[in-house]
């Protein structure tokens, strides 16, 4: 079982690997481009800075809701 460092730089490398980040590993909403933090579930999860982000990025916006 791996602990959160190795979780951590298992998906780095996975990251790097696909093309979703830098050479340094740092990732980058992919709406506004914010950098992003490893230590944030969300943030690592969704590969965006927050909820108004994420629903850009599915197509969605507040009139939606309205």
């Amino acid at each position: 079982m791996l602990n959160k460092r190795q979780k951590n730089k298992q998906l780095k490398k996975w990251l790097i690997k696909n093309g979703y980040s830098d050479k340094k590993g740092k990732l980058h909403c992919l709406e506004c481009g914010n950098r992003l933090s490893f230590k944030d579930e969300y943030q690592k999860r969704y590969l965006v800075c927050n909820e108004l982000c994420y629903m850009h990025s599915v197509g969605l916006s507040w009139r939606d809701f309205l």
